[in-house]
C-alpha cells in the first residue's frame, strides 16, 4: 500500500473516532501529497461542513464530484451541505444526480423528498417518499415525509396513517409523537393534539417543539396562563427558538399586556421583512426627516394599525405609506401621506418602519390606544340612492375569511369562518335588510341566506367597500378585514368571534379596546357557532 493510501486510511480512522481536528489535518496532509485525491477531497469536504467551514467544504466536494462523477455518495454529501446552507434548489439537483447514479440509495431518496418539502413541492415529495417506501417499507424518515406531504396537500386522514406507521416504528421518539399531534391539530382535533404533545413531553420534558406547540394549543383553547408558562420553559431551554419567543409575546398581548409590544413585528419567524438600506426608525425625533411606513401582514392588520399614521405625519417632514393595493385609494383619502401600493416605492426617504411596530414605538397600553374614530374616511353619497331604496335597518354581512395556503393558517381560517347558511336566521328578523360584504370564493354561499342583497361585483377595492359600509346601520362580521374597516369608519360592528380568539380582541370582554363601536359575540366552546348566531339574532331583534 502506498504512503498516500496509508495516510488516507489514518485520516478516515481519526474521523470515525471523532477526533475531527486530527482527521482534518490528516486529510490536508494527503492533499498536500496528492492534491487531486478525490476521496480525501470528499471526506475533508464532509468534515469541514460539520465543523463550521461549509463553503470550503462545498468547494472540496464539488472538486471531488468533478473527478469522480459516478460516485453517488459524493453528490449526496454535497446535497446535505447545500441543505445546511439553505440552498435547497441546488441540493435537489445534487440529489437527483445521486438517485440517478444509484436508484436504491435510500438516504438520497429520503433527503430528496425532504428537499422537495422545503421547496414547497409536496406532491413531488409524496411521490419521492412513496418510491422509497416501496424499497424500504420500514424506513421511519420516509413515513414522516410522506405524512408531512399529505398534510401539506390537505389529506389529513392519510397523513395520520403515515404518522401512525412512524409511531409503530418508533414509539418512544418524541419527534414522532409531536409530528403526529400536529396532524391532529390540522384535523381540528385539539384535545387529541394536546394529548399527543403531552406524550412527546413525557418522553423528553425539554422537547422545545412540543413545549411550543402544546402552549399554542392551550392558548387557542382558552388557557393562556398555562400557555405562557410553557412558552417561558421553551425559551429558557432554547432562547433562539423564534416561534416560542414570538408566541410568548402574542400571548402577553392577548392577556392585555400591550406594554410589551414586539419591537420588530414577526422578526425571526421567516416572514418577509424589508431589507432596506436606510435605518429603521426607533422612535427618535423625525423633525425634517422623511419616513417610509410599510407592512408585511394582512389587510386587517393594516386597517387596525394605520390609526398611528397621523401621529407619524405630525412629526415627520414627509410620510410615504406603502400598503396592499386594495387599500391604496381608501388610505389616500384618509391620511396626509404619499400612499403607494406595495412594490411601487421609489420616493427617497431617510428611515423606515413596519406599521405593525408603531404601537411599541409609541408605548401604548390598553388605556392609551389612539381612539380618534373615524380615522378612515368614506364617500357616503356613492351608495346613498341604492341604500335608501332598501327597507328597514341595513345590515352588512361577512361570514368567512380569506383562503390560506399554509395548513396551520388554513385551519385557523376554518375556525374563524362559518357557512353562510348558519346566518339564515338573521333574515327572519323583522325590519332588517341583509347586504353581502363577502368577497372571494365563500361569496357563492350568499344564496343560502334568504333575501340577501348582493352588490359585491361593484366593490373593486376597500374604498368602494368603505363607501358602502359607511351607509349601513350595522355590520356583522367574522374576524376579517371588514370588521376593522367598519371599526375604523366608526360604523357599528358586531364581531362573530371564534373561541380561540386573536390577541387583538382580548379576553373576557364583549367590547373592544381598539374600536368603540365594536361589540363581540364570542363562541363559548370551540366550533360552536350556533349559540353565537342565536345571540346575534336575538340582539338584532331587540331582545
Amino acid at each position: 500500500m502506498d504512503d498516500v493510501a496509508v495516510m488516507l486510511n489514518r485520516a478516515v480512522a481519526l474521523h470515525r473516532a471523532g477526533d475531527r481536528d486530527s482527521a482534518a489535518a490528516s486529510y490536508r496532509a494527503v492533499l498536500a501529497r496528492a492534491p487531486e485525491e478525490p476521496n480525501a477531497q470528499h471526506l475533508l469536504g464532509v468534515l469541514l461542513g460539520e465543523t463550521g467551514a461549509p463553503l470550503e467544504g462545498l468547494a472540496l466536494l464539488r472538486e471531488a464530484r468533478a473527478r469522480s462523477p459516478d460516485v453517488a455518495a459524493i453528490a449526496y454529501n454535497e446535497a446535505n451541505l447545500l441543505l445546511r446552507l439553505d440552498r435547497p434548489e441546488e441540493a435537489l439537483a445534487s440529489l437527483d444526480i445521486a438517485v440517478a447514479l444509484q436508484p436504491d440509495f435510500l438516504p438520497a431518496l429520503l433527503h430528496r423528498a425532504k428537499a422537495l418539502m422545503v421547496l414547497d413541492r409536496p406532491a413531488e415529495a409524496l411521490e419521492a417518499a412513496e418510491t422509497g417506501l416501496t424499497m424500504a417499507p420500514l424506513e421511519l424518515g420516509l413515513h414522516l415525509v410522506r405524512g408531512a406531504a399529505l398534510q401539506a396537500l390537505g389529506d389529513v386522514l392519510q397523513s395520520l396513517a403515515s404518522f401512525d406507521a412512524a409511531l409503530a416504528l418508533a414509539p418512544d421518539d418524541p419527534e414522532v409523537h409531536a409530528t403526529r399531534a400536529g396532524a391532529l391539530y390540522d384535523q381540528g382535533n385539539l384535545p387529541a393534539a394536546v394529548s399527543g404533545y403531552a406524550d412527546a413531553l413525557a418522553r423528553d420534558p425539554d422537547h422545545v417543539f412540543s413545549l411550543y406547540n402544546l402552549a399554542r394549543v392551550l392558548q387557542e383553547t382558552g388557557d393562556p396562563a398555562s400557555a405562557l408558562l410553557l412558552y417561558d420553559r421553551a425559551v429558557a431551554i432554547d432562547p433562539g427558538h423564534a416561534a416560542s419567543v414570538w408566541n410568548r409575546q402574542m400571548c402577553r398581548l392577548l392577556m392585555g399586556d400591550l406594554s410589551r409590544w414586539p419591537r420588530q413585528w414577526g422578526a425571526g419567524l421567516g416572514a418577509p421583512r424589508r431589507a432596506l438600506a436606510m435605518p429603521r426608525w426607533e422612535g427618535d425625533a423625525l423633525t425634517g426627516r422623511r419616513i417610509l411606513l410599510h407592512i408585511d401582514q394582512g389587510l386587517g392588520d393594516t386597517l387596525q394599525l394605520c390609526r398611528f399614521v397621523p401621529d407619524v405625519v405630525a412629526q415627520a417632514a414627509h410620510v410615504v405609506l406603502e400598503v396592499q393595493a386594495p387599500l391604496v385609494r381608501l388610505l389616500r383619502r384618509s391620511f396626509r401621506a404619499t400612499v403607494i401600493a406595495q412594490g411601487d416605492w421609489h420616493v427617497p426617504v431617510d428611515c423606515h418602519s413596519n406599521i405593525m411596530d408603531l404601537p411599541g414605538l409609541f408605548g401604548i397600553s390598553t388605556d392609551s390606544i389612539p381612539a380618534a374614530i373615524p380615522y378612515l374616511h368614506a364617500t357616503r353619497a356613492a351608495w346613498q340612492a341604492r341604500l335608501a331604496a332598501l327597507p328597514g335597518r341595513r345590515v352588512g354581512l361577512v361570514w368567512a375569511g380569506g383562503r390560506r395556503a399554509d395548513p396551520r393558517n388554513a385551519a385557523m381560517d376554518r375556525r374563524r369562518s362559518l357557512p353562510a347558511a348558519m346566518l339564515a336566521p338573521l333574515a327572519a328578523v323583522p325590519g332588517v335588510t341583509l347586504i353581502s360584504l363577502q368577497k372571494g370564493p365563500p361569496a357563492a354561499q350568499g344564496s343560502d341566506i334568504p333575501g340577501l342583497v348582493d352588490w359585491t361585483d361593484d366593490l373593486t377595492d376597500f374604498a368602494d367597500t368603505a363607501d358602502l359600509v359607511a351607509g349601513l346601520d350595522l355590520v356583522i362580521s367574522v374576524d376579517t378585514a371588514v370588521a376593522h374597516l367598519a371599526g375604523g369608519l366608526g360604523v357599528p360592528v358586531w364581531l362573530l368571534n371564534r373561541f380561540d380568539t386573536c390577541w387583538r380582541w382580548g379576553l373576557g370582554r364583549d367590547d373592544s379596546a381598539w374600536y368603540p363601536t365594536l361589540r363581540q359575540f364570542r363562541q363559548t366552546e370551540l366550533g360552536n357557532w350556533g349559540g353565537v348566531v342565536d345571540k346575534v339574532s336575538k340582539a338584532l331583534g331587540g331582545k
